[in-house]
């Protein structure tokens, strides 16, 4: 396997394509790519090795942005409020369903 540094990933995409050409050998990366492989039909391996791999992606299935995201930095307090949040919300659902329940069985 390659040094860290020289893990690299390279992504050609031209407006006049129908694929997107991958190459990599960053380890997480090919990781990746070679389970989409095997699981979408989107995805191809063209040639490669056990530490670098190059796929064609149709151009469809492709989202250059998604990849970009920000990570959010999410405070302890701030994740103890949204599970008693998420958690009042599923017990209000839980009640609605009952009450819904009880009504089809009186009618």
């Amino acid at each position: 396997m390659a040094a860290l540094e020289e893990q690299e990933t390279t992504v050609v995409l031209s407006r006049v394509d129908s694929v997107v050409r991958v190459w990599t050998s960053d380890a997480r990366h090919l990781r990746k790519l070679q389970k989409l492989e095997s699981s979408v039909d989107s995805v191809r391996k063209v040639a490669g090795g056990d530490d670098w791999g190059e796929f064609h992606v149709d151009v469809e299935f492709f989202h250059l942005f998604s990849a970009l995201r920000r990570k959010r930095v999410v405070s302890e307090s701030e994740r103890q409020a949204r599970s008693e949040r998420l958690a009042a919300v599923r017990e209000l659902r839980r009640s609605a369903r009952v009450d819904e329940l009880l009504r089809e069985r009186e009618g």
